[in-house]
C-alpha cells in the first residue's frame, strides 16, 4: 500500500447538485487550479436518496483519493512519479484521468479504503455480516478495471450486493439486506 498524503498543501472543495450531466455519483475535476490552489470534487445529491453513511462515507474517501492523484500529478514530484509508476505507466498508454486513478485504485487502494471504512463503522458501532464486507464496499466505483476483471465470479457478485445494500437497497431483487450503515436522510 502507498503513502498517499506526498503533497497536501491544497484545497479541496466539494459541492453537490441534482444535475451532473452523467449518471455518476461524483465527478473530481482533473484540472487543478493553481490560482486557488483547489481541486474541486461535485457531488450528485440524487444518488444518495437511499444511500447508508456507510456507502457517502465511501465516496468522499475515493473522491479525496481522486483529488489527492490530481495535485501529486501536477505537482509531479519525483517521489510521486516513483512511488505510482504503474499510474504514470496508464497514462503514457492513453487511458484517461479517470480510468488511470480508478486503476491505481484498484492496485493499491482497496485495503486501505476498507481500512478506514472498518474503523468508521466500528465508531459507529456497526457490525458487518462478514469479514470482507468493507473491501467489497470498497470496490464501488471500480467495476471498469483490470484488476476487477481478473477477480472471480463471486467475488464480482458480492462486490456488486454490497454496492447495492448500502446505496440502494430497495433495488435488490432477492431478499432485502439491511444496510450496514445508518439511513443518512439525503432527500
Amino acid at each position: 500500500d502507498k503513502d498517499l498524503a506526498l503533497f497536501t498543501n491544497y484545497n479541496w472543495v466539494v459541492a453537490s447538485t441534482d444535475t451532473i450531466t452523467s449518471n455518476a455519483i461524483a465527478i473530481t475535476n482533473g484540472q487543478y487550479d493553481n490560482v486557488m490552489d483547489q481541486v474541486t470534487t461535485i457531488f450528485n445529491r440524487n444518488s444518495f436518496k437511499n444511500a447508508s453513511d456507510l456507502a457517502i462515507a465511501n465516496v468522499f474517501l475515493h473522491e479525496a483519493i481522486h483529488a489527492l492523484l490530481v495535485v501529486n500529478y501536477v505537482e509531479s514530484s519525483p517521489l510521486f512519479k516513483s512511488n505510482y509508476p504503474e499510474l504514470f505507466n496508464d497514462y503514457n498508454r492513453g487511458l484517461g484521468l479517470n480510468e488511470a486513478h480508478h486503476e491505481e485504485f484498484a492496485r493499491n487502494f482497496i485495503k486501505p479504503l476498507a481500512a478506514a471504512l472498518k474503523e468508521y463503522a466500528t465508531k459507529k458501532q456497526y457490525t458487518a455480516p462478514y469479514e470482507g464486507y468493507y473491501e467489497d464496499l470498497a470496490w464501488g466505483g471500480l467495476t471498469e478495471t483490470e484488476a476487477y476483471n481478473s477477480l472471480p465470479p463471486d467475488k464480482k457478485s458480492a462486490i456488486l450486493y454490497v454496492y447495492d445494500v448500502e446505496f440502494n437497497p430497495n433495488n435488490i431483487a432477492t431478499v432485502a439486506q439491511q444496510q450496514v450503515g445508518a439511513d443518512s436522510n439525503c432527500n
